[in-house]
Formats: structure tokens, sequence, C-alpha cells
């Protein structure tokens, strides 16, 4: 922090806080003398901000560098977040097909992982402070990432609202489970890249219905956080769905949920558009408030999750890049940002620069490499493609002689370089396109994979790391 010292000039009069009175005029050269009065009247403070226009600035850096927390993405959570999720879509799929004998039906084997995962998450929140909630956002595959952000946020906006620990964790299981019936939608309209028809819409929209059909069923949800999964739609003017309900009707952890739920969605890449810039979203919430969404539930949003996290990275305008390094209340929008060595505090920049898109990371390690495969769409025939991109959540193929379409279930096949060991990996397209050449380019979010297979793959990509953790 900058100190007073022997030779400082004043740029401004040091006057005494309070009567206004002056005490020492613009231009006039600090001795020792002049150093030990202002010491002794305990005008220290406003001496210096008379000396260094920035004092105040670099006051708020110090204090937000001591409370920041190391940014670095939580892996294992991520991963125990991912499996869990796959274990509910496993069972949502069941439920739909009526499937007697599935083990996941009565979705009591759920109970434990679902907790456990929701405490885990909400003890991770605890561990920073929420203004500067980075590490749990998952940028993943939206039908995976999407449950596992608004649980995230929903917890991490009622930390904000001081909820005890009970309520917070029932509205953490209402936010995991609120798209559960998302999972019976049929992927052709799940994942349709443009306008739905009105009978698909009529499709995505029952999902809250059969989710709550279902989440009746299991038996262990209390009544909060069934309630925040089936109201998470509803708006509080009356003119959301299934029912319409507005008002006191809609339940204090329903109106975090359907804050995050609709954040969320707005900032995220889905089939039918690219993601909103994260301030935007956030100033058509803030609008909506005392209307759409519950005011103390928008005002919590502002305080948990922040629009521009600290560490995270903007583009500005002029198309420079910038980490965040210090975001207050009465800025949220213009946050402190570093580009080099020069610090920029946007709410009083000179220039009038604003940041124009936040620069997304999407935190696993992948690989990128050409490696041989086969691969199986549905039950139909091997065929012969490349790895261009590996990750334990997904990889990315180029294949021939066969049309891909997202939700396509497909197995993986592929020798382990270095090694004579077999790699079998089960997932789901989430992605196709045709390339130049011809061929297919697709992205397999990963379902299944033998545990030796996955020591495998870790070794294989982190044996590379200049790759990092990339987009």
């Amino acid at each position: 922090m900058r100190s007073l010292a022997k030779g400082d000039a004043l740029l401004y009069d040091l006057l005494m806080p309070g009567d206004g009175q002056l005490l020492l005029p613009a231009g006039t050269v600090l001795d020792d003398d002049y150093i030990f009065k202002i010491l002794k009247m305990g005008v220290w403070e406003e001496a210096l901000r008379c000396v260094d226009p920035d004092y105040d600035l670099h006051k708020r850096l110090e204090a937000a560098a001591a409370r920041r927390k190391d940014p670095l993405f939580d892996y294992a959570l991520f991963q125990e977040a991912r499996l869990v999720m796959l274990k509910i879509e496993e069972c949502a799929k069941a439920w739909a097909r009526r499937d007697p004998v599935f083990e996941f039906r009565d979705g009591r084997i759920l109970r434990q992982p679902i907790k456990e995962l929701v405490h885990n998450i909400l003890a991770r929140i605890r561990t920073r402070n929420v203004v500067d909630y980075i590490d749990l956002r998952v940028h993943d595959v939206y039908d995976f990432a999407h449950p596992i952000n608004v649980c995230t946020m929903s917890m991490a906006m009622g930390v904000a609202l001081d909820w005890g620990e009970e309520d917070l964790l029932l509205v953490g299981v209402g936010g995991l489970l609120a798209d559960i019936g998302m999972f019976m939608v049929p992927p052709a309209v799940r994942h349709k890249p443009g306008r739905l028809e009105v009978e698909e819409e009529r499709e995505v929209r029952a999902h809250v219905v059969r989710g709550y059909e279902l989440l009746k069923e299991f038996g262990w949800l209390k009544a909060a956080s069934l309630m925040a999964m089936y109201h998470h739609h509803e708006r509080m003017d009356g003119s959301g769905y299934p029912r319409g309900v507005k008002g006191s009707n809609i339940s204090e952890q329903a109106r975090l949920v359907m804050v995050a739920d609709v954040y969320d969605a707005m900032i995220s890449d889905v089939p039918y558009r690219r993601r909103n810039e994260s301030g935007l979203a956030h100033r058509m919430i803030t609008n909506l408030a005392g209307t759409q969404f519950d005011a103390t539930a928008a005002a919590a949003l502002g305080k948990a999750v922040g629009p521009y996290p600290l560490s995270s990275k903007v583009q500005v305008t002029g198309g420079q890049e910038c980490m965040v390094i210090l975001v207050e209340p009465s800025s949220l929008y213009k946050p402190v940002v570093q580009i080099g060595e020069e610090i920029i505090d946007l709410a009083g920049d000179p220039r009038g620069r604003r940041i124009v898109q936040n620069i997304v990371t999407r935190r696993f390690y992948r690989q990128k490499l050409t490696l041989a495969c086969e691969y199986m769409v549905e039950t139909g025939n091997r065929l012969d493609g490349t790895v261009l991109d590996l990750s334990l959540n997904g990889m990315c193929i180029r294949g021939r002689g066969v049309r891909v379409s997202a939700g396509n279930a497909i197995e993986v096949i592929f020798i382990l370089p270095g090694t004579a060991n077999t790699a079998r990996i089960k997932g789901k397209v989430v992605w196709a396109k045709p390339d130049t050449t011809g061929a297919m380019l697709f992205g397999v979010a990963t379902t299944e994979m033998h545990a030796t297979n996955h020591d495998q793959l870790l070794k294989l990509i982190m044996s590379s790391m200049p790759t990092g953790v990339d987009s």
C-alpha cells in the first residue's frame, strides 16, 4: 500500500474531515514535520488521497486480494456432479418407458448420491466469498451442466440471503432436479437448432409435470425441494407455466431456482442460439424484478453470482482481453480490470471502455491428437473415424459413411497410444456438422467408461499439459 514520504507534493487541498477546514493547500511539499503533524491529527488517509489520486483504488484492490481464494476449478467435484447427472438421466428415461426391472425405477438409489453432491457443492461455496463465485459454474454439455449450475447458483444466492443450512440444501436439491423431466423429451426436440413447432413446444413444456410426477414417486424429496422444481418455470406475475400460479403461491426456494434457471440458460450456448453476454442477462433479470421475478431473488443474484467474477476474463471495446481483479456491489457491470500491467477502473475510465463479452473457459483437461478409431452409432455397423480432441468428458471425432445426429447413442473404440490396450467408451452425440471435405465432425459426451480406461486416458490427457485447461 502507498505511504506518505518526504518530498511528496499535495495535488489537492488537504481538508479537515467534517468541517472542511483547510489544513494544507495544494502544491505543499511534505517534509518530516508535516508528515508528523498529519499523523498526529489523524488525517493520514486524507493526505494519501491528496498525494495519490489512485489511493482508494489501490486500497480496494488490496482488500480484494486479501479475500480472494484460489480460483482453480474443483475437477473432482465436477466429475462427481457429472456422474450423478448421468444416473439421474438414466432414471428419468427408465421411468418414462415404465421399465419394471430397472434398479433406479423408484429413485431410492439416487437419494444418497444427490444429497452428498448438494452438500459438497454447498461446502465448496462456503469456502469462498460468494461475490467472487467462479469455480463451480460448469461449461459442459448443456443437459448435464445446466442442472449443476442451477443447483450451485441457487444455493449461492441463498447464502447471500443468510439462509440456514437446511433451506440451502432444500433449494440445492430442487435446483439440481428442476429439469429432470427434460431427459424424457425426445433428443430431436431437445437439441433442435431452430424454432420449435407448436407440438414440440408443448412437448418441452410437459417436462415440468413429468418431472414432478417422477419425483413424487421417489418418495424421499421434501415438499420445498419438490415445489422448487415444480414452480421453476412459473413467474411472479402469473405468466409462467405449468399452472400460471403467482405471488405468494410460489415458494421462496422456487423464486431462487427460477432466477438461477433463466440466468444460466441465457449465458449458455444452446442449440438454437449463442450465449448472451452475462451483463446483459443480469440486467434483463434486474429489469424484470418485481414483475416476473421476485425482487429479493433478483437482488441475491447480484450479490452471489456477479456477471463478471473475480479472475474471469472479459473483452472490452477495442478488442482487448482483460482479467477482472475487483468487483464491487456499486459497480457490478463496470469492474476493475487488468490488461498487462495496466489497471483500469471501468466505472471511471476516461476512454469510456466497457465490457462487450465474457471469455468462457471450459474447465476440463483435454488433449489435441490424431487417433484412429472405430465407432458404432446406435446399433449400426462399425465405422472408421479419427479422434481429434479427447478429454475424460468427451471427444471430437471426424467420421465418414453415416450421418450422425445430436442425441445419437454411440460407442467409440481405439487403441491407446504406446500400449496394446483397447479403450471402449460409450457416449452421446451432442453436436454434429459436415466439414469442408464431406466428412462429419461430431462431439461426443462420455456416458460410460471402464475404470481402467479412465485411468489410462487421464494419463494420456495429462501427459502433454501445455494444452492445459482450454475451451
